[in-house]
């Protein structure tokens, strides 16, 4: 008995210490942008800094899910919300509260997220069979990889950072299936889940290397009924888990027509393969404006090449993981026939080198079974190698960082946030943002113009309006009108939205440009436009939050619980 407490009390203070561990490291990945005090112009900071900034407002008022986006986006009542998923940014929007500085605030939540993605990973690792030097390795690997580190920093693109949290978890769950650990299937849907809460064009490419993978390989696979038993059951539940963002967002694109997100050239956006190895080698986490070229790093090109000296030390597994690893780096290059699939649903990931992340993950995983391969014949020598690759790594992956934040185009002030100010500023503020076009209603699109200037129609006569923010509401000031004129306000007709007289409900309609049209029954010059969640809307919620608390209780053995009580 005293035996079994001893190894109870080693296995915790080992996790304390792998906790301690994360939990530093965590602090480095945010410590150098911490200390420039900024939000620098990253690819999609604007973006994603100004959703955290509307959630943190509707938080204000005690509501996590703004749809209708009063404060940002040009201030057009875009229903920015449903279109983007933002579950998983209410947590960085919730800890910025605890921070003088929002800048300072946003960097801790990212900080978060990535010591989530530590846990996570060594989670994984440890359930796949490795031992724990091989979890912290590749947990090390992963979590600051260069392409992770673009994502955070470099692009800004939460979406896509926020999923590569969750993206562990789906793997794991996919890999447990395949190899007839059916019960298993749990991980896959919390991993897709997570995915899909954070970015929808991540969780469109996780699902097609998914598919991809089981429809190769099922051939081979025994006990077939059992996995696609499971598979679909993985489906099913993902998806009622999501169904807290896929109902709102459905129930718009069957009420009218939106163009498809920022159709771009996917073939010309792609870079060519020794572009990829040359900037990898380099380790660089330049933005692609300043001539850099999106890549996974100098450690994982290292791995790949020790992939192939360790062949033939490895189970065919982790063979495939590592040819996984392979063919998504090659998707991100010119290699792949790009150009066949322009006209094609495959098109719509924008830009091949997000295939990247499935790339890290990969590699990462097979850097974590090769670190199992390597024996030294004496401890001196092991720790050395430890300590010289540790300092080759950091100081790799520190010193790319700072060559990030003195490049030019990312100090842009137009593009970037601040500590300073009254408390928090962006340098020359773009009151229009360049992406509202995508989920403007196709019918609308020829008035954007005048959405963006607040610029509608009193009987058919273009006037500028006054408009006001409040969580999840518009406040619109008409300056010339009269009792029972018809007016065309500076906003998309959407489903759901609602307009308000003070406290009473008026009857609007669509204009012929896909704009909301009313007649003021009184002179009162001010309407609110709000969203009004919908009953099938609540459903939804309803539906996904017992999904996600019975799949978190099924992870702690609540049935094993539920019978302790009951005896």
């Amino acid at each position: 008995m005293i035996e079994i407490n001893n190894l109870k009390i080693k296995k915790l203070l080992k996790n304390i210490l792998f906790i301690i561990i994360y939990v530093i490291l965590s602090v480095l990945f945010i410590y150098q942008m911490v200390k420039s005090g900024a939000i620098n112009n990253g690819d999609d900071a604007y973006f994603h800094v100004e959703r955290i900034l509307e959630i943190r407002e509707s938080l204000k008022v005690g509501n996590p899910l703004p749809y209708l986006y009063s404060y940002t986006n040009g201030r057009m009542g875009y229903p920015l919300g449903i279109f983007y998923p933002e579950i998983t940014l209410i947590p960085i929007a919730t800890i910025s509260f605890l921070f003088k500085n929002i800048v300072t605030g946003i960097y801790v939540g990212i900080a978060g997220y990535t010591f989530l993605t530590f846990i996570i990973f060594h989670f994984v690792i440890k359930k796949i069979g490795m031992s724990n030097r091989a979890a912290v390795i590749g947990a090390i690997l992963y979590t600051f990889s260069t392409y992770r580190t673009i994502d955070a920093f470099t692009r800004f693109a939460m979406g896509e950072y926020l999923a590569m949290t969750f993206l562990p978890l789906a793997f794991f769950g996919f890999y447990s299936i395949l190899h007839g650990e059916y019960k298993e299937w749990k991980y896959l849907s919390i991993g897709m889940i997570g995915i899909l809460l954070s970015h929808i064009l991540s969780a469109f490419i996780v699902a097609l290397c998914i598919a991809v993978i089981f429809l190769f390989l099922i051939y081979f696979l025994n006990e077939k009924l059992k996995i696609i038993k499971s598979m679909i059951l993985s489906v099913i539940v993902s998806i009622l888990g999501s169904l807290i963002f896929l109902v709102p967002f459905i129930e718009q694109l069957m009420f009218q027509k939106y163009n498809r997100p920022a159709t771009v050239d996917v073939f010309e956006k792609v870079a060519n393969l020794d572009s990829l190895f040359t900037y990898g080698v380099n380790n660089s986490m330049i933005q692609i404006e300043s001539g850099g070229v999106y890549s996974v790093g100098i450690s994982l090109i290292l791995v790949m090449f020790a992939g192939v000296f360790y062949w033939k030390r490895v189970t065919n597994q982790d063979r495939l993981i590592y040819l996984i690893g392979i063919i998504n780096f090659i998707c991100a290059s010119k290699i792949f026939p790009w150009f066949l699939l322009q006209n094609t649903p495959v098109s719509v990931v924008q830009f091949p080198f997000r295939f990247l992340m499935i790339s890290t993950l990969c590699l990462s995983i097979y850097a974590a079974k090769l670190s199992e391969q390597i024996k030294f014949t004496q401890d001196g020598y092991k720790y050395c190698s430890v300590l010289i690759l540790v300092i080759l790594f950091f100081g790799s992956w520190v010193s790319s960082v700072h060559t990030l934040l003195q490049t030019k185009y990312y100090q842009e002030s137009w593009g970037s946030y601040y500590n300073w100010g009254t408390p928090f500023s962006r340098g020359k503020f773009f009151n229009v943002n360049s992406n509202n076009d995508q989920y403007t209603p196709k019918i609308t699109l020829g008035s954007l113009t005048d959405l963006q200037k607040h610029i509608g129609t009193v009987n058919g006569k273009k006037q500028k309006m006054v408009v006001k923010s409040k969580p999840n509401q518009q406040i619109i000031e008409i300056p010339n009108v009269n009792e029972n004129e018809k007016v065309t306000l500076p906003i998309s007709y959407y489903k759901n939205y609602e307009v308000y007289q003070g406290n009473k409900k008026i009857n609007v309609d669509k204009s012929d440009d896909g704009r909301i049209n009313l007649i003021l029954d009184k002179i009162n010059k001010k309407v609110s436009v709000r969203y009004h969640y919908s009953v099938i809307d609540k459903i939804s919620y309803v539906i996904s939050i017992v999904t996600w608390i019975t799949l978190l209780l099924s992870l702690i053995g609540w049935t094993k619980l539920f019978k302790n009580k009951v005896g």
